[in-house]
């Protein structure tokens, strides 16, 4: 005999009350699970910022960019003391640039390029495996600087060596010279001097490090313009040097591929800073490509 329609309504409506009371019975959908947060995944692509909250000194993370593609990768550590390097592995063994202090932005960066059969990795380095956080900005370039070709192959204005692709190349690396040298006379008034330029294609950007550096305290290091290196004084006494542009002085550095500056100067437009003969050499390197103006005197202890 067929439930009377109302009576059926009623029995619906009494068991859909009793629903609720069930223990331990799932009777929804569970929402679809969000998909992983591409910035935490460990593997840095163009265009990432990734965080680094839960990685480890001693860890590594992937750089899954195209072959032929340049990459710059921004370093924004919460501890200073924390660095990292870019590792480049291939079947001929590993390459590792440390990172550069770029003056003019104000940021840490390492610069690479993956060439054919080549794998990149980030490695974090800080002392004991300790945590580290802040992040790491991924930017891609297509395609990247090829050095040695005689090309501007990025389209930024400067070639092979010249360029900050190439700063890691063990062939400019390696080719690293003084740009210019000068030679300082007494006398007490200032002087102007002629600020050497970068050339497009074959001259290497001196880098600097303003760190001792190791594993336990990883070197800093300045990438700038065309120095000048003021290697001698006609005699004991004190230099004043004015500069038109912002950049450093490492005083007394000794240059061997890599200038080591235990106590650098930055200096501003338009003030005066004094150094003494004694600290000499004194390489004097500008933010920009090429000093606006500069110029220096030499007061000698006989005079």
């Amino acid at each position: 005999m067929p439930i009377p329609r109302p009576l059926l309504w009623l029995s619906l409506a009494a068991l859909l009350a009793w629903l609720p009371a069930l223990s331990g019975c799932e009777f929804f959908i569970p929402p679809e699970p969000e998909p992983p947060d591409p910035n935490i995944d460990g593997v840095l692509r163009c265009g990432d910022t990734e965080r680094l909250e839960g990685f480890y000194g001693g860890q590594s993370l992937w750089v899954d960019i195209a072959t032929d593609q340049g990459v710059e990768l921004i370093i924004g550590f919460d501890d200073v003391s924390h660095g990292s390097r870019l590792t480049t592995s291939s079947d001929e063994g590993l390459q590792r640039a440390i990172e550069i202090w770029d003056p003019a932005r104000g940021v840490r960066v390492l610069t690479g390029r993956r060439a054919s059969g080549e794998e990149l990795t980030f490695d974090i380095i800080a002392s004991g495996g300790a945590a580290v956080g802040g992040t790491v900005q991924v930017n891609c370039i297509t395609p990247g600087e090829i050095c040695f070709n005689l090309g501007d192959d990025d389209g930024n204005g400067r070639a092979d060596c010249a360029d900050l692709g190439c700063a890691r190349d063990f062939g400019c690396y390696n080719d690293q010279a003084d740009l210019e040298q000068a030679e300082l006379e007494c006398g007490g008034a200032m002087v102007a001097l002629e600020p050497p330029e970068l050339s497009a294609i074959d001259d290497q950007r001196t880098v600097y490090t303003t760190h001792p550096g190791g594993d336990d305290q990883p070197a800093h290091e300045f990438w700038g313009g065309g120095e000048l290196v003021i290697v001698d004084a006609e005699d004991d006494g004190q230099i004043t040097m004015r500069f038109e542009g912002r950049g450093m002085v490492c005083p007394g550095a000794d240059q061997d591929n890599l200038v080591s500056c235990t106590n650098p100067a930055y200096v501003e437009p338009g003030q005066d800073y004094t150094f003494f003969t004694t600290q000499l050499p004194l390489f004097v390197e500008p933010l920009d490509p090429v000093w606006p103006g500069l110029s220096a005197a030499l007061d000698c202890v006989g005079d």
